[in-house]
């Protein structure tokens, strides 16, 4: 589960969004979209912690898989600064990822941010369904991924919170004009906390086919700290489970939503 990774290729999609494609044959063969890597970061011993980073596409046959970070800090900082032909200590795949099933006809992603790259990976798996992609980002200079969604046949609607590209607002409004309950056999989601809940919030009794990728602070990535725990509703009352490890995809009904 922990290996070191050549680092065989490096990008950036904007301002401090930073790609890696880094050869792993066997994190790239047992990766399925929702899953993520916990990846230490280089350069000072001092950080202990790793860096929790979603898969954003694998191809198990040349063996290599990508991920895409912002920098938020000095960790991915100093990820950020990695080379081609670099080595990375990384965990993986970790996690439960999206329920992917061949007789869905029709489904909605909706990401927000950096959200959207696993949800590039979803769709990259799920080429034989329709797919609605709902992407709302800050403004225009963060936007990524529109065009990759485009080529792969999606459907992409884009908004941005000031207007300077696509929509104008916040992709839960777009998303709102889309929506008819029973539209979508399953209906995915990635990105800031306010925005989940507020697209969970719309579903009129599709809750049940929407499935819910949280993100949140990690430890140690396996469940063990308990530093990640979220609520989650079960029969008989409301439990905390780790993101990590039970998550980080969770069935939107089984959400409990902090107030």
């Amino acid at each position: 589960m922990k290996f070191d990774a050549l680092v065989i290729d490096k990008g950036e999609f904007c301002e401090n969004n930073v790609l890696l494609r880094i050869l792993q044959k066997e994190i790239a063969a047992k990766a399925v979209p929702g899953q993520f890597v916990n990846v230490k970061c280089p350069g000072d011993d001092s950080l202990v912690l790793r860096r929790p980073i979603s898969i954003m596409n694998a191809d198990p046959t040349e063996g290599w898989f990508e991920i895409a970070f912002e920098i938020r800090g000095k960790g991915t900082g100093l990820l950020a600064k990695v080379s081609k032909g670099d080595v990375l200590d990384i965990m993986g795949p970790l996690g439960n990822g999206f329920e992917i099933r061949d007789d869905f006809k029709k489904i909605a992603v909706i990401g927000g941010g950096i959200g959207i790259y696993p949800l590039y990976f979803l769709g990259k798996r799920m080429k034989q369904c329709e797919i609605d992609v709902f992407m709302g980002y800050r403004c225009a200079d963060r936007v990524v991924l529109n065009n990759d969604f485009d080529r792969e046949g999606c459907s992409v609607y884009l908004s941005t919170d000031d207007g300077t590209a696509g929509y104008s607002g916040y992709i839960t409004s777009l998303f709102k004009k889309v929506y008819e309950p029973g539209k979508y056999d399953m209906i995915y989601i990635c990105g800031p906390e306010i925005m989940a809940a507020k697209a969970v919030s719309m579903l009129e009794g599709d809750k049940e086919r929407c499935q819910v990728s949280l993100e949140e602070r990690m430890g140690c990535g396996i469940g063990a700290c308990l530093v990640c725990t979220c609520e989650v509703k079960t029969k008989e009352s409301v439990v905390r489970k780790t993101v990590c490890k039970d998550g980080p995809v969770f069935r939107a009904s089984e959400l409990v939503w902090e107030d």
